[in-house]
C-alpha cells in the first residue's frame, strides 16, 4: 500500500504557493507517497492537476459550525502514515491534529504564526535559515529527510489556458510589463493615481501594458486602466488563467508590477521578473522570495514600518510607505529590469535581474 501524507495549508494563496517546495521533497524523498493537501476553496485551483498533489480536501471556510463539523467527521475518516502542519497558526494545528496520522510533523516553534498552535504534538522542524515563509517551509522539507530542499514550486500553466493567454495578448508589443491591482481597502496596495500615472507613462513610451485582477477588483482595476487608456484584463482570470497570462508576459521578455499579493508570489515561483512594491510588511518575510533586498520601499525613515496592521493608523500621512513610493521610482526601476533582461536571457539569467 501507498504511504499517505497528508500536507495542512489551508490559505492563502500566496502562502500556499510559499509551501509547493514541501510537496516536492515529499516526492523526491517517498516517489511513490499520495500526497493530500487540505486547502481553502480559493487556493484550491493551485493544486488541482499539480505533478506534486495527489488530490485535494477543501477546508470549509464559510458554512458555519455544521460544515466544520461533517468536514470533521470525514477527515476522521482518513488514514495517513504522514501530516504535516505547513501552516502554523490554531485551525491548521488544530486540523492536523483531528486527521489520524500515525506520525505528524510542525513548523519550530518560534517560527509559529500563533503561539497557541504550540499544543500540536509533533516532530518540530529545525531553525529556518531565514526570516521569510519559504524558509520556514524549507526546514519543513529537512525534517523531511530531504538533504536538497529547494525553492522550486511546480507551477506550470495547463497547455489550453496558455494558448487563450498568448491569443489574449497577442496585441502588446514586446516586451509586455503586467500591472497587477487589487483591493483598494488593502492597506499593502498602491493608490490609484500613481497606478493610473505608471500605466500612461509605460503608454507614452510604447511599452505594451496590461493591467490584471481577479473578480473581486475588477471595477478598480478597470477604472484604472480606462483612466491610463491602457488594455485591462479585469476580472476575467481565475487563477489558472491568471498563471498563464503571467508566463507569457514572462516567455516575452516582460516583467510584472505588483504589491504584496497573490500574482507578486505567482511570477517568482515562474521565474518572471517583478517589481515588487513594498509597502507595510517586512519584504524578507513577506516578499518576493529570494528578491527581497530588491524590493522597492520606503519605509526606512518611517517609525510606524514595516508592521503587520491591517488598516493604517497615520493620520498625518495614511499609507505613507505606499504612498511615498512614486511612479518614478516604479518606473526607473522597471527600466533597469528590462534592460537586464535584454542582457542576461534565458531562465537562468531572470533569477537574479530583479
Amino acid at each position: 500500500m501507498r504511504p499517505s501524507v497528508l500536507i495542512v495549508r489551508l490559505s492563502a494563496i500566496g502562502d500556499v504557493v510559499h509551501g509547493l517546495p514541501l510537496a516536492r521533497s515529499v516526492r523526491r524523498v517517498r516517489p511513490d507517497a499520495q500526497v493530500t493537501w487540505i486547502v481553502q476553496r480559493e487556493a484550491a485551483p493551485l493544486l488541482e492537476r499539480h505533478p506534486w498533489v495527489d488530490r485535494t480536501i477543501l477546508f470549509p471556510r464559510r458554512g458555519g459550525i455544521r460544515a466544520i463539523l461533517d468536514f470533521l467527521i470525514r477527515l476522521r475518516a482518513e488514514r495517513f502514515d504522514l501530516a504535516i502542519d505547513l501552516q502554523g497558526n490554531t485551525k491548521s494545528a488544530l486540523v492536523t491534529a483531528a486527521a489520524p496520522a500515525l506520525y505528524r510533523l510542525a513548523l519550530r516553534r518560534s517560527a509559529l504564526r500563533e503561539g497557541t498552535a504550540g499544543f500540536l504534538p509533533a516532530r518540530r522542524a529545525p531553525r529556518p535559515a531565514g526570516p521569510h515563509s519559504v524558509d520556514r517551509t524549507l526546514s519543513l522539507c529537512r525534517l523531511m529527510g530531504d538533504p536538497d530542499p529547494r525553492a522550486e514550486f511546480g507551477l506550470d500553466p495547463q497547455p489550453d489556458r496558455s494558448a487563450v493567454a498568448a491569443a489574449d495578448l497577442a496585441g502588446l508589443p514586446d516586451p509586455p510589463v503586467a500591472l497587477s491591482v487589487g483591493a483598494g481597502s488593502d492597506v499593502r496596495e498602491w493608490p490609484d493615481g500613481c497606478w493610473i500615472e505608471a500605466a500612461a507613462a509605460l503608454r507614452a513610451r510604447g511599452r505594451g501594458v496590461v493591467v490584471l485582477s481577479g473578480p473581486r477588483h475588477a471595477a478598480r482595476a478597470r477604472a484604472i486602466a480606462e483612466a491610463a487608456g491602457v488594455p485591462h484584463r479585469a476580472g476575467t482570470t481565475d487563477l489558472p488563467g491568471l498563471l498563464a497570462h503571467l508566463a507569457v508576459v514572462r516567455d516575452r521578455g516582460g516583467a510584472l508590477v505588483a504589491c504584496d499579493s497573490a500574482p507578486l508570489h505567482l511570477a517568482v515561483a515562474l521565474a518572471l521578473p517583478c517589481v515588487a512594491l513594498a509597502g507595510p510588511q517586512d519584504p524578507r518575510r513577506t516578499g518576493a522570495y529570494g528578491h527581497a533586498h530588491e524590493a522597492l520601499h520606503v519605509f526606512s525613515d518611517l517609525r510606524c514600518a514595516p508592521c503587520l496592521r491591517r488598516t493604517c493608523r497615520r493620520v498625518d500621512e495614511p499609507r505613507a510607505c505606499m504612498a511615498r513610493i512614486t511612479p518614478a521610482l516604479v518606473l526607473g526601476r522597471l527600466d533597469a529590469l528590462l534592460s537586464a533582461r535584454r542582457r542576461v536571457p534565458g531562465p537562468e539569467g531572470l533569477l537574479h535581474t530583479t
